[in-house]
């Protein structure tokens, strides 16, 4: 899928939503950097969740937005230093630590509540 489409598709939820599936793909880089032969996937997860970051903050009231930007900064230096971080085991824990956390947040941020079960 193009990034145009993705965009499109993308930008058509609610900042809510947008912030819901942030999360969850935040929460899939974190389950997913445990086995390191997953790194050309998490690379591409990063990737799109720094455009889901870039897509989603002109829309968000400043402090939010300026909490999702320091996310987005962190997920840039994650790739910029990509080789680094994804061959060496302590940093690649690191990674999946921090974007959990960084899930947490954003999730807090959406107002959402995915936990709960259908009855």
């Amino acid at each position: 899928m193009t990034n145009d489409i993705l965009k499109g598709r993308f930008i058509q939820d609610t900042v809510s939503v947008r912030l819901g599936n942030l999360a969850v793909h935040l929460n899939r880089i974190q389950s997913w950097a445990e086995d390191p032969a997953n790194g050309n996937l998490v690379y591409s997860l990063i990737k799109e969740s720094r455009s889901f970051v870039e897509w989603t903050t002109p829309d968000m009231e400043i402090k939010q937005a300026l909490q999702l930007t320091e996310l987005g900064r962190y997920l840039a230096r994650c790739l910029s230093d990509w080789d680094k971080t994804w061959n060496d085991p302590e940093s690649r824990n690191q990674l999946a630590q921090d974007v959990g956390s960084w899930s947490e947040r954003v999730l807090q941020m959406s107002g959402l509540d995915l936990t709960s079960s259908a009855e």
